[in-house]
């Protein structure tokens, strides 16, 4: 991560924007009506996702 508070404030942001639109947005529009398949495996991408999202928090804190 940038060492300016300022830069790494923005990548930050960048990052988690990024995650937030390339894959909870798009796995927001995914129906898994009747395929459990498909439901536990988009419950997985968002667990998975969640959990890259707290990593970049805690590596914007450090």
């Amino acid at each position: 991560p940038p060492t300016d508070p300022k830069a790494r404030d923005y990548e930050h942001k960048r990052r988690s924007e990024t995650v937030l639109a390339q894959v909870i947005l798009k796995a927001d529009g995914i129906d898994p009506t009747g395929d459990d398949d498909a439901r536990n495996a988009r419950r997985g991408l968002i667990k998975e996702t969640q959990a890259i999202l707290s990593r970049l928090d805690q590596a914007a804190k450090s």
